[in-house]
């Protein structure tokens, strides 16, 4: 979270004082602002001759606060919506977008696809190995991925993968809640 930003009158007031030739910490106490802001304002008011807010670096959002949050709603109630059907959603709402930058707009919310936990195997892997890792792993990739409580779990036909213990293992699993 920010700091609150100073009101331009007292910005001035600092300024005023500076010029004056008050010093920094005279500054401060009189106006009860600490010292750090009081020496960030005298700077670059001598670098910009202002003490007015500079505009921002950088090329504005196409996306409005407002349109990342909806967009971040949408994807929290249905996790598996794709970006077609998210741009589908902006047009009836006016708002047509790329994909592209719908996508940029998700990544910079914290919203993106990618792999469940990543495990460092030591060794050998067996069935028994392989179904630690499912205990330990599977159920929380899914809740870190927010697959919802109904997702398919696929594996190929590798020896370890159709193991008796492992299909022991899955049949439980699938059958608790």
């Amino acid at each position: 979270m920010g700091s609150k930003e100073l009101s331009a009158d007292l910005r001035n007031r600092i300024v005023s004082r500076h010029r004056s030739g008050e010093g920094y910490g005279k500054i401060s106490t009189a106006l009860q602002v600490p010292k750090r802001t009081v020496a960030t304002i005298i700077r670059k008011w001598k670098k910009f001759g202002t003490t007015k807010n500079l505009p921002k670096p950088g090329r504005p959002a196409k996306l409005s606060n407002w349109g990342r949050r909806a967009l971040a709603r949408e994807v929290s109630r249905n996790p598996r919506v794709t970006l077609t059907e998210l741009q589908c959603i902006l047009v009836e709402m006016g708002k047509p977008f790329r994909r592209s930058n719908i996508q940029a707009a998700l990544h910079q919310s914290g919203l993106y696809a990618g792999t469940g936990r990543l495990v460092l195997i030591e060794g050998k892997m067996n069935a028994a190995k392989y179904t630690e890792i499912l205990e330990e792993n599977l159920l929380q990739s899914a809740v870190d991925l927010r697959l919802g409580r109904r997702f398919t779990f696929q594996h190929d036909n590798d020896p370890k993968h159709t193991a008796k213990r492992t299909k022991e293992w899955l049949r439980r699993k699938s059958a608790c809640p």
